[in-house]
């Protein structure tokens, strides 16, 4: 039996290759190729119009591992590797829990729209209190410094 076969399979390999983009363009000094953050969520999102069940937080899990753990290497830097492993991994189970919104397609058929539209908003109010709460305001500026303030790319989509 081939296992490529297996449409989960398939789902979670879009997860996975988006996840490592994003974690690709987080490193890249050409500007252009910093720019694919902007729409590689895009193959997740539609991948999950066909995803149901405890599958989507698979595929989110999927995601964000392949995006967080190679981005938060500078854990090493003051963490034990066991310890920074286990925050970088919880952070990103913490984050999967976002792809539950896509239970919304169940109420009533075309709520696809919907659910990416809570799916967005729940992702922007997680990182906003991740910047405000006295805990982890000044935990995350790094890791957000790499993805945003480092990239050129984002600041050339500001400009405009």
């Amino acid at each position: 039996m081939n296992l490529w076969n297996r449409p989960f399979v398939r789902q979670l390999a879009v997860a996975l290759g988006c996840g490592g983009l994003v974690a690709v363009a987080t490193y890249s000094d050409q500007w252009w190729l910093q720019l694919v953050p902007f729409v590689c969520v895009v193959p997740v999102l539609l991948t999950m119009r066909q995803v149901r069940g405890f599958a989507q937080y698979w595929m989110g899990l999927a995601f964000f591992d392949a995006w967080i753990l190679p981005t938060t290497t500078w854990y090493y830097t003051f963490m034990s590797p066991g310890v920074a492993l286990a925050s970088s991994f919880g952070f990103a189970a913490l984050m999967a829990n976002l792809f539950w919104a896509f239970q919304l397609q169940r109420l009533r058929r075309g709520s696809f729209g919907l659910a990416v539209v809570v799916f967005v908003v729940a992702w922007t109010a997680l990182t906003a209190l991740r910047l405000r709460m006295p805990v982890t305001e000044d935990w995350w500026i790094p890791h957000l410094g790499y993805a945003v303030w480092r990239n050129p790319g984002a600041l050339q989509v500001v400009k405009l």
